[in-house]
């Protein structure tokens, strides 16, 4: 016990000079630690540096690296390529205004052709109502006092062309067919004149017609403008004839606009129209409207090519990117294509 507490001592006096020394010692970041500006000298300087940030630039510019172009002239030039991409292949523009020629369009004012057609813009229709309002009819389009466009043909994708007659062929043979059932395109119709849910159920039931739009029922009779290969099991019933209530008698009565149903207008009015393109699809429930059409044009001495596909269904021009790539609707395309670089 006396040898621990007589090295006790020893050991704490070898130890008490290194403590000192460490402290004795400078630390390395004190030592370069530079000195404090008072608050007047940092106010000057800051008050330097915009000068001198203004006189350097943001970044040297490597060998051969352009130099970067103002916001305002990028700007002008992103502006002036988003306006050549609206503008679209084979146009120019001229005042901000597209010009040339399009292919995809079925009118001509001289040299220069417009963004419409006949009786739709060349796109393909979905079955919305809203499509079958820009059709209206070429008739409507020439009788109109202003108009100055001469039309120069017609082209229709599996058209929607009238109300009256909700139980067609096609209507029943295709009525649970998917992309555009019955349901869907009764829905659509109803819609498109009204909101009221007893008129959804009366064109369902086919009872929505009333006595103004019941005297053009001899337009879409579908017995005496189907070809008989269309008929099938399907025997003709003239659509019912109800005088409906108050709340129907409003939408009803709009059935028999023509722009809203091109089908309805005479043969006379058919007459003056251009050339036309109609493409139909076995299983569409707007087959039969196409078909109609096709039949009412020829007998009034329109030119018409009418492309039926056995094998199509409502939409299938769509399909053309993987992975819903479909041979149908590449066909579909071409032959539209061909059709629209021959007769424009």
């Amino acid at each position: 016990m006396a040898g621990a507490t007589t090295r006790q001592p020893q050991d704490q006096a070898k130890q008490k000079p290194r403590q000192d020394q460490a402290k004795q010692k400078p630390r390395p970041d004190r030592a370069k630690q530079k000195p404090r500006l008072r608050p007047d000298q940092a106010r000057q300087r800051l008050s330097l540096m915009p000068d001198q940030a203004a006189q350097k630039p943001l970044a040297e510019e490597r060998p051969g690296q352009r130099a970067r172009k103002p916001l305002a002239e990028e700007r002008e030039s992103s502006q002036l390529a988003l306006g050549a991409v609206a503008a679209g292949p084979g146009t120019e523009r001229d005042g901000g205004r597209a010009t040339g020629r399009q292919e995809a369009t079925g009118l001509q004012t001289g040299q220069e052709q417009t963004g419409l057609t006949g009786l739709q813009t060349g796109q393909e229709q979905t079955g919305g109502q809203e499509e079958t309002e820009l059709q209206g009819t070429g008739g409507q389009l020439q009788k109109e006092p202003t108009q100055q466009i001469q039309l120069k043909a017609q082209a229709l994708i599996y058209p929607v062309l009238q109300a009256l007659d909700l139980y067609t062929p096609s209507y029943q043979q295709n009525q649970y067919m998917p992309i555009l059932p019955r349901t869907l395109m009764v829905r659509f119709w109803s819609e498109y004149f009204t909101s009221d849910k007893a008129f959804f159920r009366a064109m369902m039931a086919n009872t929505h017609n009333n006595p103004e739009s019941s005297s053009l029922l001899k337009f879409v009779n579908w017995s005496a403008f189907l070809p008989e290969t269309y008929h099938r099991k399907y025997n003709y019933s003239a659509p019912a004839v109800t005088k409906g209530t108050v709340a129907m008698d409003g939408p009803s009565r709009s059935l028999a606009d023509p722009r809203a149903s091109p089908l309805l207008v005479p043969d006379a009015a058919l007459r003056s129209l251009p050339k036309a393109y109609i493409l139909t699809c076995e299983y569409d429930v707007l087959r039969d409207d196409g078909i109609m059409y096709a039949t009412r044009l020829r007998a009034a001495g329109v030119e018409v090519t009418h492309e039926h596909y056995d094998t199509g269904f409502h939409g299938a021009l769509m399909f053309t990117v993987w992975p819903t790539d479909f041979l149908i609707a590449r066909r579909m395309t071409d032959n539209y294509i061909k059709w629209l670089k021959e007769n424009l």
